[in-house]
């Protein structure tokens, strides 16, 4: 993660002039292991794109087991600088912060031979440090379809590494697919607590990812088919998703389906569900609108003693059904029909003013 900001920006409150990253608290998912992350980097002034001075070569600083810290916040996004009041606040911990172990990332769609060269840089500096670490190899999406260059680029990082006295392991992982992310920070905590587990192959987890998440998705489309109501679903988007979030926001399938896809899909499907419910409503109350036409029709007009409706004009036939039917077969409702969330949800099936009036949606009745 490298950057270039402005000097009064490399001074504020998130960089205080370090060319560290406070990430604020991480945790393994479904462990009690919590953990702060931070990202050693290289900081740039725009006003001329050099490094913001510092004597000390990159794979040397970047194996510090201490650094040092006051009031420092956690990154959100580069628009923060300068206007951290309008982010959330999280805190770096003042004074001392101990680093127990490293994560190396190698990035699987660039230059392998000069990230190689960069491992045997910092290997004496790792073992100096006498800190476990994890080489984890980051964007696998992009090259898992490519057996060849993925064989000939592991076997480059397994030469690189053989001189790493406290790896504890190789994770290939995918940040866009969300495979292996949190195994490669289990696998450094594990390295640190001395338990060693074991982190599944790229090939495997992406398996075991796509079937969590198959089930998952599964899952959530099956409560929202048993949980949301054609009332609910009649409500605006933003109103109905809060009265079903505040009946279902605690069960085990959303809670699964979002520490997957997150909340932002989960309300996509949310619509799509609820959008799906009131255009079957509408299907089904056309079709039952359609019936009752016909059958007024058929009162209005007899074929053997009087013309068909479909050959006189709209307006006519409307008259004559309205004069005939009168409040016993017709309702009225404000805006569309389509729209009336009253109406739709209730048993009423009387034909609504503003169909019949409608010669789109009736004559298509009146030509049959």
């Amino acid at each position: 993660h490298s950057s270039i900001v402005s000097e009064p920006d490399f001074a504020g409150q998130v960089l205080r002039s370090s060319h560290w990253i406070y990430w604020g608290i991480g945790q393994v998912a479904q462990s009690h292991q919590r953990f702060h992350v931070v990202e050693q980097t290289e900081i740039a002034n725009d006003a001329n794109l050099r490094v913001f001075g510092y004597s000390e070569p990159y794979h040397a600083r970047c194996t510090a087991t201490k650094l040092y810290t006051s009031q420092k916040l956690a990154w959100i996004c580069s628009d923060q600088l300068g206007f951290e009041d309008d982010y959330p606040k999280i805190q770096a911990p003042d004074g001392a912060l101990l680093i127990n172990g490293f994560l190396l990332c190698f990035d699987a769609s660039a230059n392998f031979e000069r990230q190689c060269a960069f491992l045997k840089e910092v290997a004496p500096y790792l073992a100096k440090a006498k800190r476990p670490s994890v080489l984890a190899v980051t964007k696998m999406d992009l090259i898992a379809n490519q057996p060849e260059l993925h064989a000939r680029q592991m076997e480059a990082l397994r030469k690189a590494a053989k001189n790493l006295s406290n790896l504890a392991g190789t994770v290939e992982t995918s940040a866009q697919l969300g495979v292996n992310v949190d195994e490669a920070f289990r696998l450094l905590a594990g390295a640190i607590e001395k338990s060693r587990p074991r982190a599944a192959p790229y090939a495997e987890a992406l398996m075991g990812h796509q079937a969590a998440c198959d089930s998952a998705r599964q899952g959530f489309n099956q409560l929202l088919q048993a949980t949301l109501s054609l009332t609910v679903s009649l409500q605006p988007s933003g109103q109905a998703w809060q009265a079903w979030l505040r009946a279902n926001g605690s069960k085990r399938e959303f809670a699964d389906f979002i520490s997957l896809f997150g909340t932002g899909n989960a309300r996509n499907e949310f619509d799509r569900c609820a959008a799906s419910l009131r255009d079957r409503a509408v299907s089904e109350r056309r079709e039952v609108i359609g019936q009752r036409l016909r059958k007024l029709l058929d009162t209005a007009y007899p074929l053997e003693t009087a013309e068909p409706a479909r050959l006189m004009r709209h307006d006519s036939v409307v008259k004559r059904l309205l004069h005939i039917g009168g409040d016993q077969h017709f309702v009225s409702v404000t805006n569309a029909w389509q729209e009336n969330r009253d109406y739709l949800a209730s048993l009423d099936t009387r034909i609504p003013y503003n169909f019949l009036i409608n010669k789109a949606e009736s004559s298509q009745i009146f030509m049959v």
